[in-house]
């Protein structure tokens, strides 16, 4: 019997490794068609659905592979901020404004949960991959940032921003300048905790990085840059690395200064309304945050509906913004997530659209500042998620209604969050009667 049980273990153990090497090339394999220049679409839908089955795609298979993982799930508390959300999307469908719209759109949200679910359980038995992806993210955002740099520098420079770089299909300009944000954050985060070589590596990306900022992408992106060195700076405090963050700082200032201050000057006079361009100015957001609480008011208790925001807004607001800004009058979305979900979800939707967000960063921060083993990633992943809340509360650049491009980047938040709520796995030492007894070491959580 004891024999039995000895060649059992070792089929169980090897059945275990072989199904984590099968979940970490699916992951890899979804990595790589996540950082292409364009949706991959052999069917001919329309890229936000292609993409959507990517993501269940990869999914599945992983849940195929790993699905011991997903009974044995151990829930967060973002998880059940997650499941209260969830909630209150399905509840709203009955009331939606277009319900057949609301449908689509909880499928295409339940794609991106479904690679949240996926992510979370490869790198929480193995969290080496975690920082895998991360190092993936920051390379293929590097190939697509300096992409468009070799578009914009043959287009040639100007005070003019360019909205699209084909045959980029992240977005154009504000996709692109998402990207930009988030990989500030990642290499800031590996600049306060890397080696050296890996630390000099990532400054000098920063500086080039800056520079692409600069040339080719308009304020929010910088917002959230200097929201995150902000909170930079209090990590830096908590895990002693101080030091570091002064000459991130001192980098990114003197690239800032010496490459972009004329524009610099030109986007602070936008966003005081003293000047006027393409990026527009706090008077046009600010008319867009009015008609969004509008929209509240009118279903506080119901919403419209997940994904009908746009089609209410344009049935009450004809021509939403000032006449100066003709171009710009089919603007259909409020330029705030958050507004967007509450108008959507109702008020105890929106509320818990933003918990959930709350809760994402909190887990973020922790990891940040209490796992130093883990700093490296944490940090990271705290100041990605931050840059994402800041752009998205002038920005939405999630809302695939209004770009199907945009899907991708909704998926760079759901793999940030799975990153960073999972619960890492580590060999629990044994007590000495253990030790007497023969016991084995068990793996789980910390």
């Amino acid at each position: 019997m004891g024999f039995l049980l000895t060649i059992g273990e070792k089929a169980a153990r090897s059945d275990s490794v072989l199904s984590r090497v099968a979940a970490g090339a699916i992951l890899l394999a979804f990595l790589a068609v996540f950082m292409q220049p364009v949706i991959v679409n052999p069917f001919e839908l329309d890229q936000a659905t292609a993409w959507v089955v990517v993501c269940y795609a990869f999914a599945g298979s992983v849940l195929a592979v790993r699905w011991r993982r997903v009974i044995e799930w151990q829930p967060t508390p973002f998880d059940y901020a997650l499941v209260v959300y969830l909630a209150f999307v399905v509840v709203a469908w009955p009331a939606s404004v277009d319900r057949q719209t609301t449908s689509v759109s909880i499928f295409h949200l339940l794609g991106q949960v479904a690679v949240y679910v996926a992510v979370r359980a490869i790198v929480t038995d193995s969290p080496a991959l975690g920082e895998m992806v991360i190092a993936a993210m920051i390379i293929g955002i590097a190939v697509l940032e300096w992409m468009a740099l070799d578009y914009r520098l043959r287009f040639g420079l100007s005070e003019s921003r360019l909205e699209f770089f084909p045959p980029l299909e992240w977005n154009g300009r504000a996709g692109l300048g998402a990207l930009s944000a988030v990989e500030f954050a990642l290499l800031i985060g590996i600049g306060q905790s890397a080696p050296g070589r890996i630390r000099t590596a990532s400054m000098i990306l920063m500086a080039g990085l800056v520079v692409e900022m600069i040339l080719l992408y308009a304020r929010l992106p910088w917002v959230a840059a200097l929201v995150v060195l902000a909170a930079a700076s209090f990590v830096s405090a908590s895990t002693g690395t101080f030091r570091r963050f002064v000459a991130i700082v001192g980098t990114t200032g003197i690239v800032a200064v010496v490459v972009g201050r004329s524009y610099a000057l030109h986007l602070i006079k936008l966003m005081v309304g003293l000047e006027h361009g393409v990026e527009g100015g706090i008077d046009i957001r600010s008319t867009l945050w009015r008609n969004a609480l509008r929209i509240i008011r009118d279903h506080p208790l119901a919403g419209v509906g997940l994904g009908n925001y746009p089609r209410v807004h344009q049935q009450l607001f004809f021509i939403p913004l000032p006449a100066t800004y003709p171009e710009l009058s089919g603007v259909t979305h409020p330029h705030n997530l958050f507004l967007q979900q509450t108008a959507e979800l109702a008020l105890a939707g929106g509320l818990a659209y933003a918990t959930q967000w709350g809760v994402a960063l909190w887990l973020a921060w922790r990891a940040a500042t209490s796992r130093p083993a883990q700093a490296l990633v944490g940090a990271g992943l705290f100041y990605m998620l931050l840059a994402l809340v800041v752009i998205n509360m002038g920005e939405n650049v999630f809302l695939e209604q209004v770009s199907a491009e945009r899907v991708r980047l909704h998926t760079v938040a759901w793999i940030a969050i799975g990153l960073a709520v999972a619960p890492a796995r580590v060999v629990r030492a044994r007590a000495p009667a253990e030790i007497a007894a023969g016991a084995p070491a068990q793996i789980g959580p910390a």
